[in-house]
């Protein structure tokens, strides 16, 4: 897999919560990082007079590209967000991509399922993979050491 500093000169980085450490860890690694804290599910909108003086988070510029390690299972199962929105959103932010896949058998995505209703019938890998195949083009994929979690590497069509 090509390494995301290939990929990008400048790179957003969006967290939850502040992990001064990552950040510091994945920046050595990668090179030139931007993090960016807030949540991805609520994003700040425009700010000041008529909410111009300071656009919306996603109105600001694209990156070179997006990393979004850990993250989408967080969005589908606890957000809400449909999987095919979400994938739709990531494209329309015209970045290349490496996304994180946490499968149903991940123990994060047990824990998360484990006291609600499952109504995520479309998180699944296959289908994962076919919706992000038709907004971008899958360059490599990549299964993490020791567990079931897989890399896509994916760049617009």
């Amino acid at each position: 897999m090509t390494r995301p500093n290939q990929l990008a000169r400048t790179l957003a980085r969006f967290e939850a919560l502040p992990t001064a450490l990552r950040v510091r860890v994945v920046s050595l690694i990668l090179g030139r990082i931007v993090p960016l804290v807030g949540n991805v599910a609520d994003p700040s909108p425009g700010l000041g007079w008529r909410g111009k003086e300071r656009k919306a988070l996603w109105e600001r510029g694209s990156p070179g590209l997006i990393l979004a390690l850990a993250l989408i299972h967080h969005l589908v199962i606890d957000a809400g967000i449909p999987l095919r929105e979400l994938l739709e959103w990531f494209a329309s932010l015209k970045s290349r991509l490496v996304i994180e896949f946490v499968d149903r058998h991940d123990p994060m995505v047990q824990q998360m399922l484990r006291n609600r209703r499952d109504v995520f019938p479309d998180y699944t890998e296959q289908k994962f993979g076919e919706l992000l195949s038709r907004r971008a083009r899958i360059v490599d994929v990549v299964t993490l050491p020791g567990s079931t979690r897989k890399l896509f590497a994916a760049e617009q069509h």
